[in-house]
């Protein structure tokens, strides 16, 4: 099954910090023109209208699903002056994110090793065809 992963970004300025938002699953590119066209009315997002694209992901499932199950790497360093969340994996179910979370091999990441960089695997649950960001952002 293919689902699009809807993201906006917006690149830094003197006065504004760029950085990247995922915004939504959707079952179809119709379904991402529909939440484009709402996020290009709200606050943040109106100002970089053309920085919306998408990914396509594969979940391994026959059906149509309400849910999906991203598992993600989050970084950070001990003050949090530095963060970063990767992709790692999408799942139809719950248990089969949670048992590859569980499986995965931070050894594989060289910068884990120091001890600077804390770290943590992550499960986290989105609904299909869902809007992410109901109320925008700004820059204060």
């Amino acid at each position: 099954m293919v689902i699009y992963q809807l993201e906006h970004a917006h690149g830094s300025t003197d006065e504004y910090c760029g950085c990247v938002k995922m915004l939504g699953l959707y079952s179809s590119l119709e379904m991402v023109e529909n939440a484009i066209e709402k996020y290009r009315n709200i606050c943040g997002f109106s100002l970089f209208k053309n920085g919306f694209f998408f990914i396509k992901r594969y979940v391994e499932c026959e059906d149509a699903l309400e849910y999906v199950y991203f598992v993600e790497l989050y970084m950070h360093d001990k003050e949090y002056d530095f963060e970063h969340g990767e992709f790692m994996q999408i799942f139809a179910s719950e248990e089969d994110a949670n048992k590859y979370a569980e499986e995965a091999d931070l050894n594989r990441f060289d910068f884990a090793k120091g001890g600077e960089i804390e770290y943590e695997i992550t499960v986290s649950k989105y609904k299909i065809n869902e809007m992410e960001w109901r109320y925008g952002f700004d820059f204060d």
